[in-house]
């Protein structure tokens, strides 16, 4: 039995607000850090290394960058 070597993989976290509000208390965490949620993105290593680049020239993080390519493209979903 030969096993199949699985190419690495790297993971890309991100978060993003949620719609329904929440009861005020008062905590330590802001508001805007709350209402989050995790949203957890993997590429192998050449489209890590892509997206590096991409970033590097366009002076972004890749967190940023991919929630503005994801919200872009769930509007144009809807639109």
């Amino acid at each position: 039995m030969e096993f199949e070597e699985i190419p690495k993989r790297r993971k890309i976290q991100d978060f993003f607000p949620e719609e329904p509000p929440r009861p005020r208390r008062r905590t330590r965490i802001e508001e805007t850090k709350q209402k989050r949620h995790k949203v957890d993105t993997y590429l192998d290593d050449a489209d890590w290394q892509s997206l590096q680049r991409y970033c590097e020239e366009a002076d972004e993080k890749p967190s940023v960058l991919l929630r503005r390519l994801l919200r872009q493209f769930l509007k144009e979903e809807k639109g």
